[in-house]
């Protein structure tokens, strides 16, 4: 629970944008574009860049830079029947633990007067390692991850070039490592990552807006003890995403409790208002205003409080978005809508 939201926030931005580069139709025959349309193209989101210098981050380092915006508000809406306890982890100097998840992505997308079909990407494997560091007197500790491993798995209704150009992307984060200071309610304190030199640029793009998110996307305990049958809301705003401000809202139940496994059923709703994106790697004289902005989802987490990975894991959801894209005078609509779905596994 504590580890999976904000990896997973990584994971998702960085298969969107491979996905999304891949999410063109694929029946239509290739016509020249025109002006209008080039500039149009390249004002969308997500937007082609120029290579950025990989950030130099030491994950020896003691601290990093305090998390920015404000913290998570958390109520307990119930809490549940006796006997109740504080949830807390109970992390260990020098564990060690690997997590595999697998993410499915499928999407369609409008643009004017020209549609795309929906199209469903194949399934994306990763591996990746996490291990404790220190911990406090206090309770919190410090871990560090890595992505050790990405597989795009091959379907029969698959087009090859789909699956090779998502193999390519995906192939250059593997490497990708950081660490996180979180309390034993997990909440995070501190966090950073980096990415592997041969990054697709606009991958590396698409997650600098998301260092200072790290705290509003976590998951913290309530402060107070609950039992079986407890629920509690989570709410955070979220100021800055790859420019696009949105609040977020998860409602969680604590449906069994025994010993330090718990298990828990999870819903969340992300919406932002109207507003002009902000997103990096923007064309000069470009912009986009997002007129609405709306995604849910379901699942159910097994964790071990004694561990950082859910020892399973599971979550779908749907993301819908409508646009209005001015670039250097040329207008066009753009809507977008996305199903994301994905499973954990832990040790």
């Amino acid at each position: 629970m504590l580890i999976r939201r904000p990896l997973l926030a990584i994971l998702l931005s960085t298969a969107t944008v491979a996905c999304t580069n891949n999410a063109a139709p694929q029946d239509a025959a290739p016509t020249p574009a025109t002006a209008k349309e080039k500039a149009l193209a390249e004002a969308a989101p997500p937007t082609p860049a120029t290579s950025l210098p990989p950030k130099e981050v030491s994950l020896s380092a003691p601290k990093a830079a305090p998390l920015a915006g404000p913290t998570p508000e958390i109520k307990v809406i119930d809490a549940g029947a006796e006997p109740r306890a504080a949830l807390r982890i109970h992390a260990v100097t020098g564990q060690e633990q690997p997590m595999n998840m697998t993410m499915t992505i499928g999407m369609a997308m409008n643009m004017g007067a020209g549609a795309s079909p929906y199209i469903k990407m194949p399934p994306t494997e990763m591996l990746m390692s996490t291990k404790v560091t220190s911990v406090s007197s206090s309770g919190d500790f410090r871990y560090e991850f890595e992505l050790t491993g990405v597989d795009v798995k091959a379907q029969a209704d698959t087009q090859p070039e789909m699956v090779e150009a998502m193999r390519g992307a995906m192939a250059g984060i593997v490497g990708m490592r950081g660490y996180s200071v979180v309390s034993s309610r997990g909440e995070v304190r501190e966090a950073e990552f980096e990415l592997p030199p041969n990054a697709p640029a606009q991958i590396q793009q698409q997650l600098q807006g998301m260092r200072q998110s790290m705290q509003q996307i976590a998951v913290p305990f309530p402060e107070e003890a609950v039992g079986v049958g407890a629920r509690w809301e989570v709410v955070a705003a979220i100021p800055d995403l790859n420019g696009l401000s949105l609040t977020q809202s998860a409602s969680y139940e604590l449906v069994g409790i025994e010993g330090e496994t718990v298990r828990l059923k999870t819903s969340i709703s992300q919406v932002a208002e109207p507003q002009i994106m902000k997103a990096p790697g923007m064309p000069p004289g470009a912009q986009v205003r997002l007129e609405s902005m709306s995604s849910s989802g379901q699942g159910e987490t097994t964790l071990n409080l004694g561990k950082l990975v859910p020892l399973a894991a599971k979550m779908q959801m749907g993301m819908k978005m409508a646009m209005d894209i001015d670039a250097s005078g040329s207008r066009q609509k753009m809507a977008m809508s996305m199903d994301m779905g994905f499973e954990l596994r832990g040790e």
